[in-house]
């Protein structure tokens, strides 16, 4: 895990990182199979907030302000991937991705004799 924690540091300079780190990444990510890999990822993305972790990467300290252009431009290196993600979802599906899922209620079932 350590070396993992590594690896992504050494990427998220402003200038490319150390370039033995870089291939060590690679290789292991290659030992695995890149299939394996982005399951795995997706599975530990999947368990944090993408939007209020962005917020903290730009700086942004209100909660509920948008994450629009200009605030993914401020995410550093990585900004272009973000602002192509977010493009391509704008395109396909008309939001963007990382608008606020609106609020759904869920109404549990009732166990009251009455309603059976």
């Amino acid at each position: 895990m350590e070396e993992v924690r590594r690896g992504v540091a050494n990427e998220q300079g402003e200038r490319p990182g150390d370039p033995e780190v870089r291939k060590d990444m690679l290789d292991r990510i290659s030992a695995l199979g890149k299939g394996r890999f982005a399951q795995r990822l997706a599975a530990h993305i999947g368990n944090i907030d993408l939007p209020a972790r962005l917020r903290t990467v730009a700086g942004i300290t209100d909660a509920s302000a948008s994450l629009d252009t200009p605030a993914l431009r401020r995410l550093g290196p990585a900004a272009y991937l973000f602002l192509a993600l977010d493009d391509i979802s704008q395109k396909a599906r008309g939001t963007s991705l990382f608008a606020t899922p609106p609020e759904t209620s869920i109404h549990p079932r009732s166990t009251d004799a009455a309603d059976q």
